[in-house]
C-alpha cells in the first residue's frame, strides 16, 4: 500500500483517513458517545479518499504543463465531471520500481547498456525510500533481484546478469525454446509481485513489445494493472517512426498506438523510443516523468455502483496527453452510510467546489 495520512480534528473539523491507490470500502464515520462520562471513547475512521496518479504532458510530449486546480475535473464512469479535493506533484513519494529486460532479440543494441544504464539510475534519480527489482525474460522469466534499495553495485550487477540472460540458440536467431515470447504472461507475473509492494507501484518494460503464445490478453493485463495500481512505462529500440497514416500536424494521442504504446497507456503510462546511445538517460526521463506525475484526491461518492468504473481526467480547453492510474471503486457500506454519527463528505468542510460550474 501507499503511505497513509491522517488529519484528526475533532467535532465539526474532518476527520480523514487518505489512503494511496487502492480504494476504500466505506465512508468515514465516529462512533457514538458512552453515556458514562469516564468511559472510553472509541473513534472509528474508515478510508473514504482515493488518490490516483495521472501523466500529464504536453500534446507532443514535449514539456509538462503546469496544472491549474480550478480547470482539472474527474469523471467516474458515465457519472457527471467534478473537481478533486486536492492535487499535487507526485515529487519524492516512495517508488516500488520493477524493471523487466526483454533479451530475447540478439540483435538489439539494448543490452550493453543495461549494467551501464541502471547504475546511473540508483546514482541520480532513485531515493533510499525507492525499491527496485530487475527480471529478465526470453524463454522463460527471472527474476535477477529481489525488492530492496536501489544500490548502485548490484543494481549495476544484475543488469550484467540480464545482460547474459539469453537462451542458447540452435542458430544466430532461433532459441531452443522456440519461436513464442509470452510478453503478456511476463507482465502480468511481474505486476502480480508488484502489487504486493508499498509505494507508488510502477513496472518499466525494455523491451520490443511483440508478444505469442500468451495466455493472457492485453485486456487482462489492463484489467489486472489497473486494480494492482501498477502504471506500466515502456521503452523500445528504435528511432521512433510516426505510424502509418497518422497526422503529424495531430496530437499524440490522436494518432495510431502501437500494441506496446496502448499495453502502456492503459495502465497510465506511455511507450517511448530509445537507443544504445542514450539509453541511461532514457531511462532517467522516465523515473523524472513518474516523479512529475500528478496525485489526484477524491471522496469516492457514495452513490456509486460496485465495479469497476473508468477513470478520466481532463483539463478544460486543453490537448494534453493525460493518463491515469486507476483501481475498482466499491459500493459503500450502507449501514455505515445510514450511522446517524457518520459524518458524510457533504457534511463536511469543502476543500474545494464539488460541482465545476
Amino acid at each position: 500500500m501507499g503511505p497513509w495520512d491522517i488529519f484528526v480534528t475533532a467535532h465539526r473539523t474532518l476527520w480523514m483517513l487518505s489512503w494511496t491507490i487502492l480504494f476504500a470500502v466505506a465512508a468515514p464515520g465516529m462512533a457514538q458517545q458512552a453515556q458514562d462520562e469516564n468511559a472510553t471513547l472509541t473513534l472509528h475512521v474508515y478510508t473514504n479518499l482515493i488518490q490516483i496518479p495521472v501523466l500529464i504532458l504536453g500534446p507532443y510530449l514535449d514539456y509538462v504543463p503546469k496544472v491549474d486546480p480550478k480547470k482539472l475535473t474527474v469523471t467516474l464512469g458515465d457519472g457527471k465531471p467534478f473537481y478533486p479535493n486536492h492535487i499535487r506533484p507526485e515529487g519524492d513519494d516512495p517508488i516500488a520500481l520493477a524493471i523487466l529486460f526483454d533479451v530475447s532479440d540478439t540483435g538489439s543494441g539494448l543490452p550493453s547498456q543495461f549494467g551501464p544504464g541502471l547504475a546511473g539510475l540508483a546514482s541520480q534519480s532513485l531515493r533510499p525510500q525507492d525499491s527496485v527489482a530487475i527480471y529478465a525474460l526470453d524463454c522463460r522469466l527471472l527474476r535477477l533481484s529481489p525488492y530492496g534499495p536501489a544500490d548502485v553495485d548490484s543494481l549495476k550487477d544484475a543488469g550484467e546478469r540480464a545482460r547474459h540472460a539469453t537462451t542458447p540458440r540452435e542458430n544466430k536467431y532461433r532459441r531452443t525454446c522456440g519461436t513464442s515470447l509470452h510478453f503478456l504472461d511476463a507482465l502480468m507475473a511481474v505486476t502480480s509481485e508488484l502489487s504486493h509492494q508499498p509505494g507508488r507501484r510502477v513496472l518499466f518494460a525494455i523491451a520490443g513489445g511483440t508478444d505469442s503464445g500468451s495466455k493472457f490478453s492485453a485486456d487482462d493485463l489492463h484489467q489486472f494493472a489497473n486494480d494492482s495500481g501498477v502504471a506500466i512505462f515502456g521503452l523500445t529500440e528504435g528511432l521512433g517512426t510516426i505510424p502509418p497514416g497518422a497526422n503529424l500536424k495531430s496530437p499524440v494521442s490522436a494518432r495510431p498506438r502501437s500494441f506496446f504504446s496502448l499495453i502502456c497507456e492503459n495502465s497510465g503510462g506511455l511507450a517511448l523510443h530509445t537507443s544504445a546511445e542514450v539509453f541511461s538517460k532514457s531511462l532517467v526521463s522516465l523515473v523524472n516523468m513518474v516523479r512529475g506525475r500528478i496525485i489526484v484526491e477524491f471522496a469516492r461518492p457514495s452513490e456509486l455502483a460496485a465495479g469497476p468504473h473508468v477513470i478520466t481526467v481532463a483539463i478544460a480547453k486543453s490537448t494534453a496527453f493525460i493518463r491515469s492510474s486507476g483501481n475498482s471503486v466499491p459500493l459503500a457500506d450502507p449501514h455505515i452510510l445510514t450511522d446517524p454519527n457518520t459524518i458524510h463528505p457533504e457534511d463536511s468542510v469543502p476543500l474545494t467546489p464539488s460541482t465545476p460550474q
